[in-house]
């Protein structure tokens, strides 16, 4: 995870019905977040958007 935030391996493996999935997705992309902290990996304070966004790409 470091310097490369994405979801973890058994996320990815089961989301089920991706439709729910990124519904909810987007509602958490719609907060105005300043930071993003992780179990592994550094405090994300700057672009948290565009971070979100592109570490759940896949299923967006």
């Amino acid at each position: 995870m470091w310097n490369n935030p994405k979801a973890a391996p058994e996320y990815q493996l089961g989301w089920g019905d991706k439709s729910i999935v990124r519904d909810g997705l987007q509602k958490i992309l719609a907060w105005d977040s300043e930071r993003i902290i992780l179990s592994h990996g550094e405090l994300i304070e700057g672009n948290v958007h565009e971070v979100l966004t592109s570490a759940w790409r896949n299923i967006l």
